[in-house]
């Protein structure tokens, strides 16, 4: 496809409409707009060269030497963002930068936000090893002086869609907050610092001392010093705007705060309404220009209400009570999300109870995920989110639509699980809860056993790491007994004895429904955990190719166990006429391929005897299983067969 190209366009055309999914879309606007973004290897170089950012005028034609000592443009070309958005350069970073413009005649007088970014940058190519293309407006979008009338079309035009850099899918937001140090500063006017600047008096870019910076003062147009400007980040209009822009992603995670200056824990911003962004527009928000803050809150409002009205997917992370409640303020507005995720955020109480009353009246929400930290489930204190617990419970009284909710890992007690519970007893829509990592005990365990003995919905409980020992082990038993809903329980890490293990042994002689169960990392004698592994693997395999062979089409089976385990698994495949695919490999470390034998050489020739007569198989994995000669040579036999 030919790539579009930058035309003088009349002043009465409106401007383009970007779709924010769409990459070719968001590339038309760069190469239409004559936007360029830059390569963050430039920004390496200027950093290691002590040299300062260049006005887009002047790194139109610079270059710079990559690794094989070739020169490169400073600047992306739009054949390159062309091929980009047709997929053809695959592994690329768009990042947007976010900053303040530390003076009126450059962002960066002293270098800070430069280092910053290529810091941050080579940190990231050295992870991911990919190229990373920025937006940084000084480098990206002609500046002042625009003496050609096409750069002030470009410029004009860049401004119309400029929400697009910052809240399109194909773009991540690098924020820098901070201002350059006081100290820095001063260091560097001592020490005689100058700066290539566009000097106004002179009409041209020339070497300014930086002790001709100084504080915000009169002047006319002929002013021959360069002006410093200390207003914070989130008190400036454009960045704030900014941050509105990023937040509207419906995976905010990628919008992060690189300067280590001023980091709170709890750093991110939730979308904001409008309304409510007009009102501290009005308040306290500075503009350079106060002309450019009616057409910001008409664009804030526009790419809201857009953003909100087709995200299916919204994430969130590191969230003050505050903007949590903001967030629930807004969530009405998501018309057509089916997915809420809240991460590293502070729940306390009133944040809590707003978001409780948002997921009890929305209408399209299906899963509800707000796990905490990892951590937690090595430290486990309780307490810590009941308030979470309890107003999630109070929504899933009334509404309908939920199907999946994750709690792990926040240092719930039995009193929110009792909350839990007392809903799932009235609950018949979640199928899936994920309580792992927290601290409910055997009362906890109890009051969910209650609700499960009444609720036929849940199918997937995880219940991991949770201090429930052999008397939770014997309530959550007793419920399944009678429950004929769950098919998946997870129990690892409980400190469940051969007791609580027996309780639930006898409990699944009487249940048909439960297909997984796993007691692995508890305090089971050698002998009860053999039996339980013997156990769950006949019983999943009766499942999986026995009793519903129709849905075992292409399954890849993954579990494997003692002698027992693999000669039921060659007998089903003697009888199975679906499964495709027989995966036994060693998956990596994960809490169920680790409590699991290789199958070894008796294994092998066991499979060896059914592939003899099973004609369905094309696909086997035996990695890291020790099949050894005799086992290679007993399957090399049956597949000469």
């Amino acid at each position: 496809m030919e790539v579009p190209t930058a035309k003088p366009e009349d002043k009465q055309v409106k401007p383009m409409v970007v779709d924010l999914d769409q990459r070719r879309s968001f590339a038309e606007y760069l190469i239409s707009s004559d936007v360029k973004l830059v390569r963050a290897e430039f920004m390496w170089h200027l950093q290691r060269q002590g040299q300062a950012l260049p006005r887009r005028q002047e790194a139109e034609g610079m270059t710079f030497p990559d690794k094989a000592e070739q020169q490169r443009p400073a600047l992306v070309s739009h054949e390159e963002v062309w091929q980009w958005a047709e997929g053809k350069l695959p592994h690329v970073f768009v990042l947007s930068v976010s900053h303040c413009w530390e003076a009126r005649e450059h962002p960066d007088p002293c270098g800070h936000q430069l280092g910053l970014v290529a810091s941050f940058t080579s940190l990231h190519y050295a992870v991911y090893e990919c190229q990373q293309w920025l937006f940084f407006d000084y480098l990206s979008v002609y500046q002042y002086e625009r003496e050609l009338a096409e750069q002030e079309r470009s410029f004009r035009k860049a401004l119309d869609n400029m929400h697009a850099l910052y809240a399109h899918a194909s773009t991540s937001t690098l924020r820098i907050e901070g201002l350059t140090p006081p100290e820095v500063l001063g260091k560097m006017q001592d020490e005689g610092k100058h700066l290539m600047v566009y000097h106004g008096p002179s009409k041209r870019v020339m070497s300014i001392p930086l002790t001709d910076l100084r504080e915000p003062h009169k002047c006319g147009t002929d002013c021959p010093f360069l002006h410093l400007n200390r207003t914070p980040y989130l008190e400036r209009g454009w960045c704030r705007i900014e941050v509105e822009w990023s937040s509207s992603r419906g995976k905010h995670a990628r919008n992060v705060r690189i300067d280590g200056q001023g980091r709170e824990k709890y750093a991110f911003k939730a979308p904001m309404p409008p309304d409510k962004f007009q009102e501290q527009v009005g308040s306290h928000l500075k503009f350079t220009h106060r002309s450019d803050c009616d057409a910001v809150l008409a664009l804030q409002r526009r790419i809201f209400y857009e953003r909100a009205s087709t995200t299916e997917e919204l994430v969130q992370t590191g969230l003050a009570e505050e903007e949590v409640v903001t967030l629930a303020q807004v969530l009405s507005e998501y018309t057509q999300v089916r997915r809420l995720r809240i991460t590293l955020s502070e729940m306390a109480p009133a944040a809590a109870k707003a978001l409780g009353e948002a997921l009890a009246a929305h209408p399209t929400l299906q899963e509800v995920e707000c796990p905490g930290p990892d951590w937690c489930c090595l430290q486990i204190r309780g307490g810590g989110r009941d308030p979470l617990a309890k107003a999630l419970a109070k929504a899933l009284r009334t509404n309908p639509k939920i199907t999946k909710v994750d709690l792990s890992c926040n240092e719930i007690t039995a009193d929110g699980a009792q909350a839990l519970g007392d809903a799932l007893a009235q609950n018949n829509s979640v199928t899936s809860l994920d309580l792992r990592g927290n601290c409910i005990g055997n009362v906890g365990a109890k009051a969910l056993g209650d609700a499960l003995a009444q609720n036929n919905s849940v199918t997937s409980l995880d219940l991991a790491v949770n201090e429930l020992g052999d008397e939770g082990a014997k309530a959550l038993a007793a419920a399944l007994e009678i429950n004929s809903a769950v098919t998946e329980i997870d129990l690892r890490n409980n400190r469940i004895r051969d007791e609580g293990a027996k309780a639930l042994e006898e409990a699944l002689k009487k249940n048909s429904t439960v297909t997984s169960l796993d007691l692995s990392h508890n305090n089971l004698s050698k002998e009860r955990e053999q039996a339980w592994r013997r156990r769950r693997m006949q019983e999943l395999l009766a499942v999986k190719l026995d009793k519903k062979p129709k849905q075992c089409q292409d399954d890849a089976l993954a579990e494997i166990s003692p002698k027992p385990g693999f000669e039921a698994l060659a007998d089903a495949l003697t009888q199975n006429a679906t499964v495709k695919r027989v995966y036994l490999g060693w998956k990596g470390p994960s809490a169920v391929t680790k409590t699991f034998i290789k199958i070894g050489e008796e294994g092998a020739k066991a499979l060896a005897d059914a592939l003899t007569q099973n004609t369905m198989v094309t696909d086997l994995n035996l990695g890291s299983n020790g099949i050894g000669d005799v086992g290679a040579k007993a399957l090399a036999n049956a597949l000469t067969q």
